[in-house]
This record gives C-alpha cells, structure tokens and sequence, in this order.
C-alpha cells in the first residue's frame, strides 16, 4: 500500500481533477457568434440538442471555425 504525504496525496488529487477552464464559442442558428461558453456547457447544449454535430465551434487552441464533430472535443 502506497504511503502519501499530504502533499502527494494533494498533488494526485489535483492531477485527477483536471478543471477544464477553455471557454467556446458557437455560431447559432442566425449565424451569429456566442459565447464564451465552458465545454460542460457545450457539451449539455449538444446533448439538449440546442448544438449539432455541424454546429461551427471555436476555441483559442484552434486555428478556424471547424464543425463541432471535428473539434478537440469529447462528446
């Protein structure tokens, strides 16, 4: 049985609980950008069926609009 200190116990915590800060952008249905949205966001829109697969996305990790289905996204 591994055998932390509390730091170490801290830092492995910290490392599981990844906080995704990257904030989106989305173009709706009238082709107007909104946003800044968080990716819990987006990927709720998506599943609530506000968003689609073809919906146009942006982030400041990507260098165009790409179509939600081909963002760095997991959904």
């Amino acid at each position: 049985v591994p055998h932390f200190t509390y730091h170490e116990a801290s830092a492995v915590e910290l490392a599981a609980v990844q906080v995704d800060t990257t904030e989106w952008h989305y173009m709706d249905s009238n082709n107007q950008r909104q946003g800044p949205i968080s990716t819990a966001q987006l990927r709720e829109m998506f599943e609530d069926g506000t968003l689609y697969a073809s919906t146009y996305v942006w982030c400041e990790e990507m260098a165009e609009w790409q179509e939600l289905k081909q963002a760095p996204i997991s959904l």
